[in-house]
């Protein structure tokens, strides 16, 4: 608990350098949040729910240089400024529930980053459009949820994520080149070794979108949870689903698939 100095009452007369966590989850918390910069040693900043954050108030979060866990899910923040790629630290980031569009490239350069949320929606703009440069973000571990966009690169980049366990990604299939894309997305997938849930979405309601998951060379084999939700009309379940192992749960939705399409693969597990 902060102590307060003889000189001051409230916020300004509190010896705060030394605080490591904070969690603020009701009103009232303006005067606080006006004062954050001042909580020079914070570790962890939880603001799930706090209606009195606002977006003025992002730019004293990002100089929190030691932050490793921040937490903005269901505040009304619209926007990530680029200095926040000075929280060098970050390892925790959560996003869902905001109304962030567009989140900033400069989350690519959080290279300590092991877990990063946003709000799942089938508006791509509210979701992580997953940068060129994310092979280098080697630390990540869980990324829910996010888009990947008309870029052939990046696609390419996602095998190297060699610590994912959970990965929750939505294609576009509705540019030109984006069977391509999505081709070498699925190589990607099967050298994610270490990957345990998979959520696979398609933005547009594209009969056919899904349907290059057919294309895996080999499946991640530890997967345990497996949703996959778009179109695969007319090719069925892939049949690699029936060689998973370790599979716990799978969800599927939007596919068309009639009945021996999905279940001659699913009865194999």
């Amino acid at each position: 608990k902060p102590k307060e100095k003889k000189a001051g009452r409230g916020i300004e007369g509190m010896d705060v350098e030394h605080v490591r966590s904070l969690s603020m989850f009701q009103h009232g918390g303006q005067k606080l949040l006006d004062h954050l910069v001042k909580f020079t040693l914070l570790r962890v900043l939880d603001l799930e729910g706090c209606e009195d954050l606002t977006d003025n108030h992002m730019r004293y979060i990002c100089k929190l240089y030691l932050l490793k866990f921040l937490s903005l899910k269901g505040t009304n923040i619209s926007k990530v400024p680029p200095q926040v790629d000075k929280l060098e630290h970050l390892q925790t980031f959560d996003l869902r529930d905001t109304n962030v569009i567009g989140l900033s490239e400069a989350v690519k350069r959080l290279y300590k980053l092991e877990r990063i949320q946003t709000t799942q929606t089938w508006k791509a703009e509210f979701m992580w459009r997953l940068p060129r440069g994310i092979r280098k973000m080697k630390a990540l571990r869980e990324v829910g949820f996010a888009v990947l966009g008309n870029d052939i690169q990046v696609a390419q980049e996602v095998s190297e994520l060699e610590q994912i366990q959970e990965l929750s990604v939505y294609v576009e299939t509705e540019y030109p080149g984006s069977d391509v894309v999505v081709k070498e997305f699925a190589k990607s997938l099967g050298k994610l070794y270490s990957l345990r849930r998979l959520i696979i979405g398609a933005i547009d309601m594209d009969k056919e979108a899904l349907n290059f998951l057919h294309q895996l060379p080999t499946p991640p084999r530890l997967l345990r949870y497996l949703m996959i939700a778009g179109g695969m009309i007319n090719k069925g379940l892939p049949t690699w689903v029936g060689s998973l192992t370790y599979l716990v749960h799978f969800n599927m939705s939007w596919a068309y698939l009639v009945r021996d399409q999905l279940f001659g693969v699913l009865y194999e597990l």
